[in-house]
């Protein structure tokens, strides 16, 4: 909020974002495919080839994160599902709804802040 002005948002353009959202969750998963497959062995190999402890570390990074913007979306859309009076309004107050989401990076991109924002967050495991 800047000066104590809710920072609107409307309920349109946040569901277009949420649906962006959830499309780049694919990006991620399709990261966390390719370890995975390269985890694996071939048909015919008795063994996997050797993968980098920094790709391992970087797949379950992308799991957990895969997992906490799924949880933010969930919470923002139970948020909206819980009060009609949301979707119907001509504008929501962004700050109040966005506040209980976990990834920064998210909330800005969910406000239209920086809706070219790819998930960036810097991800602590467990």
């Amino acid at each position: 909020m800047a000066g104590g002005t809710p920072s609107l948002i409307e309920p349109a353009a946040l569901m277009q974002r949420i649906v962006g959202e959830i499309a780049a969750c694919r990006g991620i998963l399709s990261r966390i495919e390719h370890v995975v497959h390269d985890l694996l062995p071939t048909p015919g190999q008795l063994h996997p080839v050797a993968v980098a402890p920094r790709t391992i570390q970087t797949g379950l990074q992308d799991i957990d994160l895969l997992d906490q913007v799924l949880d933010d979306l969930s919470r923002c859309l139970a948020a909206l599902s819980g009060d009609a009076s949301l979707v119907s309004a001509a504008a929501v107050d962004g700050a109040r709804l966005l506040a209980p989401l976990g990834l920064h990076d998210l909330r800005q991109r969910l406000r239209g802040e920086d809706a070219a924002g790819t998930h960036t967050e810097k991800i602590h495991l467990f």
